[in-house]
């Protein structure tokens, strides 16, 4: 991480939290983000520069940018902005709109969850979300679609 050629948004305090958590990343975790063409909205805007900046802190984080409407957004059924899509091939993660605030620290724990290739669910839990509706909305902005470990 080169500070000097970089500019940050994030305080130093915050990237520095973040680079310790990060230590916990195992696998490469990719982050579709995708936003409206004219990032007019400053959600789209600073999810955007977020993103990037999480990238930045590890070569674990890679991201990838994407515009509601190409290829991919249609792929993947993303219709609103900002969209972020968690490691899409393997999981249907999907966290709608900027993930700030108290929905920051979900944001990152399930960036390392995904990481460690673990959902950290019981069994019963696990059974439950598989016999359940096919998308589990939570009001933090994430939506888990059968969350399942990956063999090890």
């Amino acid at each position: 991480m080169d500070e000097s050629s970089e500019q940050w948004s994030l305080p130093d305090d915050a990237k520095n939290i973040l680079l310790e958590r990060f230590k916990a990343l195992k696998e490469k975790v990719i982050l579709e983000v995708f936003t409206k063409k004219k990032q007019e909205n400053p959600f789209d805007s600073l999810t955007v520069m977020f993103e990037q900046e999480l990238g930045m802190l590890s070569d674990k984080i890679e991201v990838h940018l994407n515009t509601i409407g190409d290829k991919k957004s249609k792929e993947y059924q993303v219709t609103r902005s900002p969209t972020v899509l968690l490691q899409p091939q393997q999981y249907t993660l999907r966290y709608t709109g900027a993930p700030f605030g108290e929905e920051g620290r979900s944001f990152i724990e399930a960036i390392i969850l995904v990481s460690r290739r673990e959902s950290n669910l019981t069994t019963v839990s696990k059974k439950s979300t598989q016999s359940s509706s096919p998308l589990i909305h939570r009001p933090s902005g994430l939506a888990v679609n059968h969350l399942k470990d990956s063999p090890r």
